[in-house]
């Protein structure tokens, strides 16, 4: 862990020591830019809500922020899977770090601990909730998070363990809408040891987590195993897995154009839509993947998307073009297709405990 206290003031710190012209600076300000509106939107239209942390990659996120006319606000959001002490140092350190910066400050604590489910996934649901809160009490349009090209990888990686498609093989998007504002991730393509340097010649110290080091967690395993493995073999190999993450993001985005139009055509019923089993049966698989997801995240919240099998998809496609014309109900996650000598029709589940195809 690094201390912030002994650091200096703003004018002493950050100013004189980087500034936009900082060549890893620049380039995170120019990707925040891009994601929040591009050339035609002005830095007084881009008030941004920076997820910090306290650790190293939130902290340079911040620093960066700090240079441009309008600052961000500092948010910090503390769980109750740590200490009480661990998370009052961390929820002291980043309140420091934001009035070295002179940038506004706001924190919320959430309960997850004994939230059934999984408790990471619970902690991002929580902490993601409470950052869209700040940023709306804030008045803050974006909302900016410091994931970085490892996070990236490790992401990836883990997705391809689970046998993903090219949605999952993308990684964490840069921008994403969310009910009041849009959060944004400007420096998927930085390297931790790049934002390392940036702390260190900005004069800004950070904490370590120590949750990051537990191999329980399988990013950790990940991040701690693999990651060093794959660099062993190749030296740009985080590189180039960020790289073609963003390839699999440009074909995951071209499939959801043809599923948004494909979803249009769709006639809705009472919890679902339908449409006939002659024109079902021209769809390829990734879009009758994606119309699915899309009944699941518009009529179920996205509850149980992630239950939603390639094989049980496969299931359907096969019933659909199949030459009988028997009626057949199938499961997929959350949702039933019902298959008719007529029809195709996709609705959300009613939940009795049966395991899905």
């Amino acid at each position: 862990m690094m201390d912030l206290s002994h650091k200096g003031e703003h004018e002493q710190g950050l100013i004189g020591s980087i500034g936009r012209r900082h060549p890893v600076a620049a380039r995170i300000l120019r990707r925040w830019r891009v994601l929040t509106g591009g050339a035609s939107v002005g830095d007084d239209q881009r008030r941004t809500l920076v997820a910090c942390s306290g650790g190293v990659d939130s902290v340079a996120l911040g620093v960066v922020l700090s240079l441009v006319r309008v600052k961000p606000v500092i948010a910090h959001v503390t769980h109750d899977i740590r200490s009480s002490t661990e998370t009052q140092r961390d929820a002291d350190h980043v309140q420091a770090f934001a009035e070295q910066l002179g940038c506004g400050f706001v924190h919320r604590s959430v309960r997850v601990a004994d939230v059934a489910g999984n408790l990471e996934r619970n902690a991002r649901h929580a902490r993601y909730h409470s950052l869209e809160e700040m940023a709306i009490e804030t008045g803050c349009r974006f909302i900016a998070t410091g994931h970085q090209a490892e996070d990236q990888a490790e992401t990836v990686l883990m997705n391809l363990m689970r046998g993903a498609g090219v949605r999952g093989l993308g990684g964490i998007g840069e921008l994403r809408r969310l009910d009041a504002c849009t959060l944004v991730r400007p420096m998927l393509t930085v390297r931790r040891a790049q934002i390392e340097e940036l702390c260190a010649q900005a004069g800004v110290g950070y904490v370590h987590d120590g949750t990051n080091d537990d191999q329980s967690f399988t990013r950790n395993r990940v991040r701690h195993t693999l990651i060093p493995m794959l660099e062993s073999v190749r030296e740009d190999a985080i590189d180039r897995v960020v790289e073609s993450a963003a390839n699999c993001r440009d074909a995951a985005d071209l499939v959801s154009g043809l599923v948004d139009d494909e979803y249009e055509r769709w006639e809705r019923v009472v919890d679902g839509i339908e449409c006939t089993r002659i024109h079902a049966r021209g769809l390829t698989r990734p879009v009758f993947d994606g119309v699915i997801r899309r009944v699941v995240i518009e009529l179920n919240r996205g509850t149980g998307l992630d239950r939603v099998a390639r094989r049980g998809v496969l299931s359907v496609i096969r019933a659909v073009r199949s030459a009988s014309t028997e009626r057949s109900v199938h499961r997929v996650g959350p949702i039933c297709v019902d298959v008719s000598v007529h029809t195709v029709q996709i609705t959300v589940a009613v939940e009795t405990g049966e395991r899905d195809e």
